[in-house]
Parts: C-alpha cells; sequence; structure tokens
C-alpha cells in the first residue's frame, strides 16, 4: 500500500467518523477535524507537484553544457594574441607577414586583409557542422555529395578531427 493510498484510506475513516457524529448531533472532536483537514491539505501538495524527472536530467545535462561552453569562451577572452599574421592575396600563393605590434594589426585590419590573431595556447576548435563538411566536400572534389558516399565522407571528417584532438 503506498502512502497516498494509506491517507485515503485514513481521510475515508475520519470522514465517517465525521458523518456519525453529526448523525448523532455532537459535535466532530477537534483532533478530527484537524486530521481530516491535515489529510486532505497533504493529498492536495502531492498532486500539485509531480516532477518529469526524464526532463529535469536533460536540463541539468544542458546546463553543465551551456556551464563549459562558458568557461571555454571565458578563457579565450581572458588571453590576448602575441602576434598577428597578416595574409596578402587570395589566391593559392600567399604573402605571410607577423608582427606582435598591436597598433601595426590594427592598420592591418583596417585595409580589409585577412588578419589572424595568434596565441600562445590555441582556442578551442569545435567539431565541423553538417554544411562544413559539405561545403569542405564540394570545394575539394568540384562535385556534390552523393547520398551513398555521405557516410564516408563525414566518418573520413571525423577522423581527421579525432586526429587533431577536435572534440565536442
Amino acid at each position: 500500500m503506498t502512502k497516498d493510498e494509506a491517507l485515503k484510506l485514513a481521510l475515508e475513516a475520519l470522514e465517517l467518523e465525521d458523518m456519525a457524529c453529526r448523525y448523532e448531533k455532537d459535535q466532530t472532536p477537534e483532533h478530527i477535524t484537524k486530521a481530516i483537514i491535515a489529510i486532505k491539505e497533504a493529498l492536495a501538495q502531492q498532486n500539485q507537484f509531480n516532477p518529469d524527472w526524464d526532463a529535469m536530467a536533460v536540463m541539468v545535462e544542458e546546463q553543465q553544457r551551456m556551464a563549459k561552453r562558458i568557461a571555454e569562451l571565458e578563457a579565450q577572452q581572458e588571453q590576448e594574441p602575441v602576434a598577428w599574421e597578416l595574409r596578402h592575396g587570395k589566391t593559392d600563393r600567399v604573402l605571410i607577414e607577423i608582427t606582435n605590434d598591436p597598433r601595426r594589426a590594427h592598420n592591418w585590419k583596417a585595409s580589409l586583409e585577412e588578419v589572424v590573431p595568434l596565441y600562445t595556447t590555441p582556442p578551442h576548435r569545435k567539431p565541423l557542422t553538417s554544411g562544413e563538411i559539405y561545403t569542405a566536400y564540394i570545394t575539394a572534389t568540384n562535385q556534390t555529395l552523393r547520398a551513398q558516399d555521405e557516410r564516408l565522407a563525414f566518418a573520413f571528417a571525423r577522423a581527421i578531427e579525432a586526429a587533431h584532438g577536435i572534440k565536442e
């Protein structure tokens, strides 16, 4: 027998006693009235709170994932670049300059050149999205990704990421 069943049974017995007192024109004893009220309140409170534990577990996991991501982003923001890389040209041949002077890097950015900040510890790299894998495949092969090749292409991309220590 569950607690709810026991409470309902006790409530039924007390209400019968209350009805018997009223039938005989007696006043119901105060302890019976208080017990009836307490049991009704307890049963009402139990019905109000019914957590969905699966949803709660998912929410906790999501909060933990978000906290981890926030910590990663904060760690990246705390790092200042130690140098900047300037890439001249958008062709196969690229001239690269490196400076540790922030003013010069600022001037490079103003000239709309490609400027890449360099850190002592590289920022956390995330795995490629599906769209990025599709784009990389099309760029590398000059053809669309066929359905029968999709699994192989994705496995290949994930293997390269794993070899470079990129993980979620």
